[in-house]
């Protein structure tokens, strides 16, 4: 099931190069990430010759992916987490829950940083 983005704001120079997308697949798997992410924007980018240079996506928390590592899927991969912050904000704007979209529950979570060396030490 496909989800209606919201518009975003053009910059004029990208006009004739970028093609921005009224509908997507709901999430978002970057190779390069830890996190699925619920896709708020997302358009094909064009070489100034017209032809295809690649995809990009502005998830519902603020991140942004694009190229050859973005997929858009209807389902979620049941090992990996929705980004928290995606799923609540989109919710929040009206959206679907990742469960209805996937039609099974989604696992929701985060990650965190932490520190692996110097342990002892006072930040």
């Amino acid at each position: 099931m496909k989800v209606t983005l919201k518009p975003t704001r053009i910059p004029p120079d990208w006009r004739r190069t970028y093609l921005q997308w009224s509908k997507a697949l709901p999430f978002v798997v970057n190779t390069r990430g830890l996190l699925v992410h619920r896709v708020r924007y997302a358009g094909t980018h064009l070489h100034n010759d017209g032809t295809f240079s690649h995809n990009s996506a502005t998830f519902w928390c603020g991140n942004q992916a694009n190229g050859e590592t973005v997929s858009f899927v209807a389902d979620p991969p049941e090992n990996r987490l929705l980004c928290e912050r995606c799923e609540k904000i989109a919710v929040a704007a009206g959206q679907p829950k990742a469960d209805e979209l996937a039609g099974r529950h989604v696992h929701v979570g985060a990650i965190k940083a932490q520190r692996r060396c110097c342990l002892n030490e006072q930040n």
